[in-house]
């Protein structure tokens, strides 16, 4: 399988709330980068979250995140 990103691409976020509303997708990995102003844009907007579990936590360089989950 290839990773998919849904980066600031407006289609790429719409695709991914599709998938992940149809339930076709099992592993998650959530990039969390720190911002100084603004906001970002909700990817589980309106979605179930709660049906997701974190599975490994990475630290890159600068407080970036890398979070795994699974379901």
């Amino acid at each position: 399988m290839r990773p998919f990103f849904a980066d600031d691409d407006a289609h790429a976020l719409l695709l991914a709330r599709s998938l992940l509303r149809a339930e076709l997708v099992d592993e998650l990995r959530l990039v969390v980068a720190p911002a100084v102003a603004g906001q970002g844009r909700r990817v589980f907007d309106g979605g179930d979250v709660r049906s997701w579990y974190l599975v490994e936590v990475e630290r890159g360089k600068h407080g970036t995140l890398f979070l795994d989950h699974s379901r």
